[in-house]
Formats: C-alpha cells, structure tokens, sequence
C-alpha cells in the first residue's frame, strides 16, 4: 500500500477499500483508525446564514429603440493627413454599427 509523500501532522488517508489511516508526526507513522464500515446517513442541513447587504445601483441599461450619431473630426490644418492610425475612440456601451460615411475635402 502507497501512502501519500510528505503528509503533515494529522492528515488522513482514504484507500480505495475505505480504510482510513491518521498521520502521526511525532511518531513518523500512519495509523488505521478505521473505515470497516457502511457509511452513515447525511446529516440536516444547517441554518441559511443572514442576507447580505445590498450593493450599489448598476448603470442604466440600453434605450429600446435609441439611435444616434458619433461624429469624429481628422484634421489636417491644410496638409494631407498620413497614413496610419490617428486616433482612438471607445465607447463602453454595446451597440451595432448600421452605416457609416466618410467625408472629405481637397487641402
């Protein structure tokens, strides 16, 4: 029979035939304690503790049937604008884009 490697004071093991055994440091050995036989009915369960307290009102959530616009301006100052990324833009709502336009004006 196998034991666990390294048991600390007072750990139990369970074999697989449901003999259990208790580590004893100061002895530097296992010692059946038992598991001869059948296991016992479940005890009732306990009490439910108290309710917790309530927490803090979540931000509003989406307006049925709401539309909008979000407008973002590159400006140039009369120059050609370079290629590559310019700005960033989050919006931390959920939402799905239907369209976009871009428009555009010679410098």
């Amino acid at each position: 029979m196998s034991f666990p490697t390294n048991p600390i004071d007072d750990d139990l093991y369970t074999n697989s035939k449901g003999m259990q055994y208790l580590y004893s440091s100061s002895e530097n050995k296992w010692t059946l304690i038992g598991g001869f036989g059948i296991t016992g009915v479940p005890g009732a369960q306990g009490v439910t503790g108290l309710q917790g307290t309530q927490g803090t009102t979540g931000i509003q959530g989406p307006i049925a049937g709401f539309t909008g616009a979000i407008e973002y301006s590159f400006d140039g100052s009369g120059s050609a604008i370079t290629v590559g990324t310019k700005k960033d833009l989050y919006i931390p709502y959920d939402m799905t884009i239907t369209g976009w336009k871009l428009f555009g004006t010679q410098a």
